[in-house]
């Protein structure tokens, strides 16, 4: 299964999905890629991602995302069975490389300047308004200080609760999907070369 997911509308128990064939977008002014946690600030996160092989074993991957002042980015699959493959959201076109079939693709936004990508779901505030509006309908509960559960998900925020910092979804209680923060640093300088789409 592969993913960057297209979703419009975020739910936080589709977190586990697969690697790399859609991309993820978020409306402009709420979540836009801009503010995809990321702040307008040059940014550098890397993230795992477990999930359930078809033979029921966990596989984890692991991403490197940096962005730009515009919410520009590039992530790559730095580990894990879709190792090599990278996606890069220039301003005007996603552009996605599938390194298990030398495979290159496209993407132009066609949704308009109100939407932009965003390079993972995990990334999204979104997800921090459903889980609290989940919360207060009584679909999630606090168990300890910015950690939210139910009896088939348990998402962690940073102190601000705006940034996932872990989120793990059950089946049968057995974890099938799990997505840790590894890391999360300012830059100086965002590198225009990491916007380069090698073909």
């Amino acid at each position: 299964m592969r993913k960057f997911i297209l979703f419009v509308s975020l739910v936080v128990g589709i977190i586990a999905l697969g690697t790399v064939a859609t991309v993820t977008y978020a409306m402009k002014g709420d979540q836009t890629a801009n503010n995809a946690n990321v702040g307008l600030q040059n940014k550098h996160i890397v993230f795992s991602e477990r999930s359930a092989a078809e033979d029921g074993n966990l596989q984890t991957s692991t991403f490197e995302v940096w962005f730009n002042e515009l919410g520009e980015y590039r992530m790559n699959v730095v580990s894990g069975p879709y190792k090599g493959d990278y996606e890069i959201w220039d301003g005007e076109n996603v552009y996605q490389y599938r390194n298990d079939m030398g495979n290159f693709n496209v993407i132009p936004n066609k949704l308009g300047v109100d939407v932009s990508p965003i390079p993972h779901l995990f990334l999204s505030p979104e997800i921090a308004e459903r889980v609290k509006s989940d919360q207060k309908r009584g679909i999630m509960k606090i168990t300890k200080k910015a950690t939210y559960e139910n009896d088939v998900e348990t998402v962690e925020f940073d102190e601000q609760e705006k940034m996932v910092k872990r989120s793990v979804h059950k089946y049968k209680n057995k974890i099938n999907h799990e997505l840790t923060l590894l890391k999360v640093e300012e830059l100086t300088d965002f590198d225009p070369l990491l916007l380069k789409f090698d073909q």
